[in-house]
């Protein structure tokens, strides 16, 4: 009767600890349904961002970079800024509702698979008058680390 008890506890353990983390769609599903503005899926934890522009990338890769690091993440548009931030980041797969084309090129040129489901020319600003005033700024980079380094001295200098 112990040996039987053992089998199932060992069973149940083994069954809870080889749950499937959630792939990019499902990840994109959370960031989608409960409005957020980025999720990253790292090994069994998931954590959940709803930061303005691209400050919680910015905060992943400066102070805690081991979360993304091989990491999934949902993010709602990636631009210049979210890009250069992801491939720097060392993400390894990167989902999204909406991606321009020179983020496309600066993700595949650093080897992180995305998957869009639109991609366009511009991110637009808050008010939809023009364009994203990071993606402006960055305009024209050819690589994720110049982005980077723009990044963090016009708009997180410190």
């Amino acid at each position: 009767m112990k040996r039987i008890i053992l089998l199932l506890t060992v069973g149940f353990a083994f069954a809870a600890c080889s749950q499937k983390s959630p792939d990019g769609a499902q990840l994109l599903k959370i960031l989608n349904d409960e409005n957020l503005s980025l999720v990253v899926s790292n090994g069994d934890s998931i954590s959940r961002h709803a930061g303005q522009r691209v400050d919680d990338l910015m905060r992943l890769v400066t102070t805690e970079p081991e979360r993304l690091r091989g990491a999934v993440v949902a993010d709602m548009k990636v631009g210049y800024a979210a890009a250069s931030l992801i491939a720097c980041g060392g993400v390894r797969e990167v989902h999204t509702n909406y991606v321009t084309r020179a983020a496309k090129k600066i993700l595949e040129q650093a080897g992180v698979k995305l998957v869009a489901a639109n991609e366009g020319d511009i991110i637009f600003n808050r008010d939809s008058t023009g364009r994203c005033p990071m993606d402006s700024t960055l305009n024209g980079i050819t690589t994720a680390e110049q982005g980077f380094e723009i990044l963090k001295t016009k708009f997180y200098a410190e």
